[in-house]
């Protein structure tokens, strides 16, 4: 007879939280020439899933943070619920005021843009990394909405991904061997996401987001500056949701000091960086991997395997 577990010590329905918040975070993050077209989620079930965990951190873990972080105690998820109650077209109006069509030198949302080497080799090779984390877990690339592997969105998706299978792995109903196994592994790769892909370089994204939205809201007007000063709040949230994944993971806090450094040439939010030698979208990773293979479904297939 086989026997079944769930994970000792783990939480399903903190997963599941975290897992939703970073799948809102994800959509709400697209790029400015995409429509953003998830639907609004409802405001009481993202609020509470933040405050559900952001309960579930040890106080003491909490006092520790990385530059940037904001204690999760302190926040809750309204600025993402009044994020989705904005239309469509405002949402989208004031991405494009931030972010424009081309990479923005202000708060770029691509992860190599904040690697202090400009050296085309190094920077491929971090999108490299990150292809070898997509794959792992199965997620391809979807032709229909090309994007940089390095996308803050594609980060947010992963991240729930990882989440989603860990909440299926404490459901139980999968032999206990097997379940220890696939739990490690996501925990090991969610840990090592984070610390080498995520936890250094967001928090000053998105303080630099808050900034660059309130500035730019002040000559904005109509419905564009009211989009502008909640982007600016939605900012703030995420250094908040970055404390919080950071220490449920298990991370240790990051002093490091970073800021943008977006080349001369700047490269479009669908073109590829990749040194001689490495073949574009592949050696780079799935740089045009889309949205929708990170979000619920892919994560539902993947917890399933």
């Amino acid at each position: 007879m086989t026997t079944t577990t769930t994970i000792a010590g783990a939480d399903q329905s903190v997963y599941i939280a975290r897992a939703m918040i970073a799948d809102a975070l994800a959509a709400a993050l697209r790029d400015a020439h995409a429509t953003p077209d998830m639907g609004a989620p409802e405001a009481d079930v993202l609020c509470g899933a933040f405050a559900h965990a952001a309960a579930s951190l040890d106080e003491k873990q909490t006092n520790a943070l990385s530059l940037g972080e904001i204690a999760p105690a302190s926040a809750d998820a309204r600025p993402l619920a009044d994020w989705y109650a904005l239309s469509v077209e405002t949402r989208r109006a004031a991405l494009q005021a931030v972010f424009g069509f081309v990479v923005s030198r202000e708060c770029p949302p691509l992860e190599t843009e904040f690697i202090p080497s400009k050296d085309a080799a190094t920077r491929a090779q971090h999108l490299a990394d990150l292809a070898g984390f997509y794959r792992a877990f199965g997620l391809t690339s979807d032709p229909a909405t090309p994007r940089r592997a390095d996308h803050i969105c594609l980060h947010l998706g992963f991240i729930s991904v990882l989440n989603r299978k860990l909440a299926a792995l404490t459901a139980g109903g999968i032999p206990a061997d097997d379940a220890a196994e696939q739990a490690d592994v996501c925990l090991h790769a969610l840990r090592s996401f984070l610390v080498e892909h995520v936890c250094w370089w967001v928090p000053t994204f998105a303080r630099r987001l808050e900034l660059h939205a309130t500035a730019i809201a002040e000559e904005a007007i109509d419905d564009t500056a009211q989009g502008l000063r909640v982007l600016a709040r939605l900012a703030r949230f995420i250094r908040a949701w970055m404390a919080l994944e950071r220490i449920s993971a298990g991370c240790e806090p990051i002093r490091r000091i970073v800021g943008p450094n977006v080349d001369e040439e700047i490269v479009g939010d669908d073109e590829c960086l990749a040194a001689d030698g490495v073949t574009p979208c592949d050696g780079c990773g799935p740089a045009p991997i889309a949205a929708s293979s990170v979000l619920p479904s892919a994560a539902t297939d993947q917890a399933q395997s």
